[in-house]
């Protein structure tokens, strides 16, 4: 008898033992698979990049000829925008967003331009030297002018003036990066998840999986000035999709607003 429930006992122990190990390779898969990507990280789907190619676009600097001061890396002149130097908006006055990594004494003054699907200059405007920088700045489209049109396409630059702008036949030497942005309409997926994110947080996480990279990045910004939101600030900056992490140090600079009766 004993031996008979002894072997029963030890037959129901292997069983519970398999189990045991059944579960224990399962769990680990099962947590990777969910830890890799959350409802609550920040995962940037980058549209299809805008077909219509107007002026030349890049994110990184480019020097003009006849140059800047060699001790100027026109490199690291950076937009932040995705890898494929397009973007979306809901926006019809969106917020653009670069690194001017450049001191007082290095430079004469920044402008930024926005030009039509033509190619012609519908806004322009300069700010002058500042002792805030070098740090990540934006600039806002004022409400003086027109919105952007939805469907069209438009395309930016910032440029940064290595001396004072001449009216002569010789170019001035300037540094500028350039791109694009589309203002798209919001589908009804889209309504549904806003209408569902309260918070600010999560409002940004849903424009990320839209793939509306403007209004992603700007209210990312907003929070981080307020020192909030650090690290999703930091994931998406890191998103493979961006690839800019360098940038994740450089303070956001309140420093670049329109002059005059620009401003709102």
């Amino acid at each position: 008898m004993n031996s008979k429930y002894g072997l029963r006992w030890k037959n129901l122990g292997v069983f519970v033992l398999v189990c045991a190990i059944a579960l224990s390779l399962n769990t680990p898969l099962a947590a990777q698979t969910n830890s890799s990507t959350t409802e609550d990280d920040i995962e940037f789907s980058a549209p299809p990049e805008l077909t219509r190619r107007g002026r030349s676009r890049n994110r990184r600097g480019k020097r003009s000829r006849g140059g800047c001061s060699t001790s100027v890396d026109a490199k690291q002149l950076t937009a932040i925008v995705p890898i494929v130097s397009a973007g979306l908006t809901l926006d019809g006055y969106p917020t653009f967003w670069a690194y001017i990594p450049y001191p007082t004494g290095d430079y004469h003054s920044i402008e930024f331009e926005l030009f039509d699907e033509r190619g012609n200059s519908i806004y322009v405007t300069q700010f002058a030297q500042t002792l805030d920088l070098p740090g990540i700045v934006s600039f806002r489209l004022p409400r003086t002018i027109e919105p952007l049109e939805v469907g069209k396409e438009y395309d930016w630059s910032v440029s940064v003036y290595c001396q004072a702008p001449e009216s002569g036949e010789q170019p001035t030497p300037v540094i500028w990066v350039s791109n694009a942005i589309q203002r798209v309409e919001p589908n009804d997926e889209l309504k549904k998840d806003l209408a569902g994110a309260i918070a600010e947080r999560e409002q940004a996480i849903v424009y990320a999986r839209h793939g509306l990279w403007y209004d992603t990045l700007t209210k990312l910004g907003s929070l981080r000035r307020l020192g909030l939101a650090n690290g999703e600030w930091e994931q998406l900056l890191r998103d493979r999709e961006v690839n800019l992490s360098d940038l994740i140090p450089q303070p956001i600079i309140d420093c670049c607003r329109p002059t005059g009766d620009e401003v709102e």
